[in-house]
Order: structure tokens, then C-alpha cells, then sequence
């Protein structure tokens, strides 16, 4: 993630659905941002993310988060492997 931060100065996350349970909670994004490619030149994106976050007193216990890879990489002109 610290690469991805690097690499994707202008990074934004926008909740677009929020979900809560007794133990849990869910947030859908959307990730935008302007990603440098190796060359040097600019490659902007969007994204759909989700995020996973299990939860017990209070505490996080795991977060996991998805992102839509096929979509990452066509927005930035690459193709997912």
C-alpha cells in the first residue's frame, strides 16, 4: 500500500454505500487517482473497491479489501494477469 501511495499522489477514496452489523462493517469506494507509470507519464483511474472490516470490542480484528482489478488496470492501460 505504502507503493501505491508513492506511486498515486493525487489518491481518493469515496464511500458510495456503508454497511453495519453487530460485528462487522462494509464500505463500497470508489478509488480515484492519477497513477505515475514507470515511463514517467501520468495515467488517471477509477476504481470500485470494497472494504471488509470484522470488528470485536471495539477493536478491528481484520480488514480485507477488494478492488476490481480488471477495471483498475484497463483505466490505466494495462491488462490484469
Amino acid at each position: 500500500f505504502a507503493q501505491v501511495l508513492q506511486t498515486t499522489p493525487d489518491i481518493a477514496f469515496k464511500a458510495w454505500d456503508l454497511r453495519f452489523g453487530h460485528d462487522f462493517w462494509v464500505a463500497q469506494l470508489i478509488v480515484t487517482g492519477t497513477r505515475l507509470q514507470s515511463n514517467g507519464s501520468p495515467a488517471p483511474f477509477a476504481a470500485n473497491s470494497t472494504d471488509v472490516v470484522h470488528v470485536a470490542d471495539g477493536l478491528i480484528l481484520r480488514k480485507d479489501t477488494y478492488f476490481n482489478q480488471t477495471q483498475l488496470m484497463s483505466e490505466s492501460g494495462r491488462t490484469a494477469s
